[in-house]
């Protein structure tokens, strides 16, 4: 056995649970999306530029960030957190934003 296994085996457990995060956020945008049946859509209320700077920035940071496997209850419920963050962002942001840009 090397003297790396156990740091190995841990980084690589970390990677999976990034990664099934990733992937729960991927599928939430994914699902996110209503289909375009001709009904009223709801008004946006912020920049898309907003949005990102305020929630979608820090909650991927978080997850990204995450290298470690979380140790107790509160970092796990902070990873659970960011990820419903990004989920909250997307169905957010699939109304479109009142920037500038944001129609274009």
């Amino acid at each position: 056995m090397s003297r790396y296994s156990g740091s190995v085996t841990a980084r690589g457990a970390s990677r999976r649970i990034v990664h099934r995060l990733v992937t729960l956020a991927l599928v939430a945008l994914a699902t996110a999306i209503p289909p375009n049946d001709g009904s009223a859509q709801p008004a946006p209320t912020l920049p898309i530029k907003e949005l990102m700077e305020t929630t979608i920035t820090d909650a991927s940071n978080a997850i990204w960030n995450a290298y470690d496997p979380p140790a107790s209850e509160e970092q796990w419920a902070t990873l659970a957190a960011a990820a419903q963050a990004l989920i909250a962002a997307t169905k957010t942001a699939t109304v479109g934003g009142t920037g500038p840009m944001d129609n274009e």
